[in-house]
């Protein structure tokens, strides 16, 4: 290859690679400064970083969806049920209480309170 095809590659990269850097904070020194560099191992230097950074993109691309997952699963912290288990104290799930709200209503009477109004339709524009 003569000096201009790879002229045009360093550039194409650097055009590539210098947004995605600066877009992740880091300070691009333009390529030409400081000392000379040999031209092979710079274009292998670049690939690496390239690599490196596409990699590390698709594990945080992953670890996004599986944080969320993990968080909804109730995996992340201690549930409630734990804590309480852990401490000693107890721990009432909320179908429980659900129940022990309808016997108490059904017992006060109180069960057949009037039904709340069905919500109003928005009209779509």
């Amino acid at each position: 290859m003569n000096d201009s095809t790879h002229e045009s590659e360093r550039r194409t990269r650097h055009q590539r690679i210098d947004p995605l850097l600066k877009a992740q904070g880091w300070t691009v020194v333009p390529f030409d400064s400081g000392r000379p560099l040999d031209r092979y191992k710079a274009h292998a230097l670049t690939d690496q970083v390239e690599a490196r950074f596409v990699k590390a993109k698709a594990q945080v691309d992953r670890l996004v969806p599986s944080l969320l997952a993990k968080a909804f699963r109730g995996e992340l912290v201690p549930t409630e049920a734990a804590l309480a288990r852990a401490e000693g104290r107890d721990y009432e799930p909320a179908s429980a209480l659900l129940k022990r709200i309808r016997a108490e209503r059904v017992s006060e009477g109180t069960a057949d309170s009037p039904r709340r109004r069905p919500a109003r339709r928005r009209d779509k524009r």
